[in-house]
């Protein structure tokens, strides 16, 4: 919200804004990890507007987050 909020005037308007998130593990390439982010962030898009999702190395599907886990 803190984004949409800080780019309103850019804009000219309201964004929305869908978010894919991993993170780079050792010994592994920028490629698996961006494919990793582009797999979260097509499930944040699937699962409606303003949604954020990650997926971890470890596990083999997208996890929607939550406001608290973006706002600690």
């Amino acid at each position: 919200q803190g984004v949409t909020e800080a780019t309103r005037s850019l804009a000219g308007g309201p964004i929305g804004l869908s978010m894919g998130l991993t993170s780079l593990q050792t010994g592994e390439s920028f490629e698996q990890a961006y494919l990793r982010a582009d797999q979260a962030l097509y499930a944040a898009k699937q699962s409606g507007r303003m949604r954020a999702c990650i997926r971890e190395a470890h596990h083999s599907e997208p996890r929607l987050l939550q406001a608290a886990e973006l706002h600690p």
